[in-house]
């Protein structure tokens, strides 16, 4: 990871100075819900597109920024809707500032990124720029699509594995995908090098989001910034627990009604914890998902090999083995 650590640094950098604290309290508090971490997975895929198709990553650096501001804001809302108290170690910001005001930040991060493609158009191409808008515009909607669908599974209304790998690929995956899209189209890739990268970025956002699973069971609180059994309190399947109650139902076992009143009862407590760890241990769902998410890497880096440029291709390997090999 050293060899692009200093794109990261070149994104927070950026991140730091997009902002005029001094124009109101939403400015300052919207800069400072982006500087409060992340990876900027999205924004050093933006960069490495872009320098992969001319050589400069620097020419797609507001737009690097312009997805972190719009992950952040989807961060947000995502805490709104899980109720969720904590994000890295920190009270979730509509904790912070109550509901009505976290909308607001979240909408004003949201918008961003519209403003910094007008003020950056004329670093552009006609065609370049409309390639642009319609990435951003398509990640919007499957987004969107993707939280819909989040949320019909928490009610159970869509409850197959397919479905879940669906709004995973909605959900997180059409981001990463349109920030990698957009940097390689701001720099000028071409189609293939284009597929390539959009194919890479697609398939690790699903293995992040198993990842992120996985961790949710399996990881330690104090890195992870949150409680572990997040999902579960929650009232959510994650891949782990769909996999479980594939398991059990397999074999018509008694045990999944237990599992399916803790999911709806949202149980947490270390009796109930015990018991869905048992199962887990039981029937293999955490190495299931460990297997799938690995099935995703594989996916995303057989095309990466096709790529010319030897530091981009070194550069999505490290991120992929980095990715693989999280804990927190």
């Amino acid at each position: 990871m050293e060899a692009i650590e200093r794109y990261t640094e070149v994104i927070n950098q950026a991140i730091a100075q997009h902002f005029d604290t001094s124009a109101s309290e939403l400015h300052a508090i919207s800069q400072a819900s982006v500087i409060g971490g992340g990876k900027r997975i999205r924004g050093l895929l933006c960069l490495l597109a872009c320098e992969l198709g001319c050589g400069d990553y620097q020419r797609a650096i507001p737009v690097a920024v312009g997805y972190e501001l719009y992950h952040a804001a989807s961060l947000i809302q995502d805490d709104i809707i899980d109720n969720s108290d904590e994000r890295r170690g920190q009270p979730s910001l509509f904790k912070q500032y109550g509901l009505s005001k976290a909308l607001l930040i979240s909408d004003f991060l949201l918008f961003e990124l519209n403003n910094i493609l007008a003020t950056h158009a004329g670093a552009m191409s006609q065609e370049q720029l409309a390639k642009v808008l319609a990435a951003f515009g398509e990640c919007a909607q499957l987004a969107t699509l993707g939280e819909y669908l989040d949320l019909k599974i928490a009610e159970g209304e869509e409850s197959g594995l397919d479905d879940y790998l669906k709004m995973v690929e909605y959900k997180t995956g059409a981001l990463i995908s349109a920030a990698t899209i957009s940097g390689g189209i701001i720099g000028g890739a071409s189609d293939e090098e284009i597929q390539i990268l959009r194919v890479y970025a697609e398939s690790h956002g699903i293995a992040y989001q198993i990842y992120d699973d996985l961790l949710d069971i399996t990881g330690d609180p104090k890195k992870l910034g949150k409680p572990v059994f997040n999902d579960l309190a929650g009232g959510k399947k994650n891949l782990v627990i769909f996999h479980l109650l594939m398991s059990l139902d397999k074999t018509n076992d008694p045990r999944k009604a237990q599992v399916l009143e803790l999911v709806k009862q949202q149980g947490t407590s270390d009796a109930d914890k015990a018991f869905i760890r048992g199962l887990l241990d039981e029937f293999g769902s955490v190495e299931y998902a460990r297997d799938l998410a690995a099935h995703y890497c594989d996916l995303a880096l057989a095309g990466v090999e096709k790529l010319g440029n030897q530091k981009i291709r070194e550069s999505l390997v490290a991120l992929s083995q980095y990715l693989a090999t999280r804990y927190y």
